[in-house]
């Protein structure tokens, strides 16, 4: 079916109906900046509220970063409200005793305080990247990019034992709601000069910094961007040794897998 679409079977023959089209070309603007968060939060609720349908708990990861905490903070609240379709909100967090400088458990605490609930907390400092798979990596196509692969396996086995069927999470709040190299990227293409200064400066600095970073990467030639980034010293992260590096030929090999510049244009735009 194409998207937005639902297909209808009769005796007549099937038909096919648009339910929805999305409209790039209408704006909303509100009298008042308040409108505008008081018009999100509205619209978050609601889409909160649309996925706690369940006959059980429903279970939220929560990281203690904004994306997973305001969606279980708005489930509860929900909850308290007799708002939310289901008979609990539990969480699923990841505790960190032995690399404490990636453990964001002091956060998660904060947010059980303020709305207590059924608490898993599960231990992921031996859940590494290719855990589940020691002694048995499936044969694959491609390189394997999943380092939280144990980490989510070990999370839905925990919340399946307990009887949860639906589990939320923040995934995609950076790209809803950061403001990508992509966004500022066509707003400089477009002269809007004035709000592209107005939203870099709304950023943190290492908002700004992201974002400068992305926008030269897509403004300076490939070329220009490896030779300069090799003689400052920057090709490689410092957890890399450099024996190791010129052993295996690491640069020459980082050189041979980047996208030809003669297909580079195309690549760019097809990631638009």
């Amino acid at each position: 079916l194409p998207a937005g679409c639902y297909l209808t079977v009769s005796r007549a023959g099937l038909s096919l109906h648009t339910y929805w089209q999305p409209s790039l070309e209408d704006r909303i603007v509100y009298p008042r900046a308040k409108d505008y968060s008081d018009r999100f939060l509205e619209l978050f609720k609601n889409a909160v509220r649309s996925r706690l349908r369940s006959p059980g708990p429903v279970g939220v990861m929560v990281s203690g970063g904004l994306d997973s905490s305001s969606v279980y903070c708005v489930a509860q609240t929900l909850l308290r409200e007799g708002a939310a379709p289901t008979p609990q909100v539990q969480t699923f967090s990841w505790v960190f005793h032995e690399l404490r400088s990636v453990d964001e458990s002091c956060y998660v605490e904060d947010i059980l305080r303020q709305y207590p609930t059924t608490a898993h907390r599960i231990r992921g400092d031996s859940l590494w990247g290719l855990k589940p798979f020691q002694g048995r990596l499936p044969p694959r196509d491609e390189p394997l990019v999943a380092p939280y692969d144990a980490l989510l396996r070990t999370t839905m086995e925990e919340a399946r034992e307990s009887g949860v069927r639906v589990l939320l999470t923040g995934q995609g709040g950076d790209e809803v709601l950061y403001a990508r190299e992509h966004h500022m990227m066509d707003l400089l293409r477009a002269l809007r000069i004035r709000r592209l200064l107005r939203e870099f400066l709304a950023l943190t600095p290492r908002g700004r910094r992201s974002v400068l970073g992305q926008l030269a990467a897509g403004l300076i030639p490939a070329e220009a961007r490896d030779t300069l980034t090799e003689l400052l010293g920057r090709d490689l992260p410092d957890w890399i040794s450099q024996p190791f590096a010129h052993k295996i030929g690491l640069r020459s090999l980082i050189k041979q897998s980047r996208i030809p510049s003669k297909y580079g244009e195309h690549y760019l735009q097809s990631q638009h």
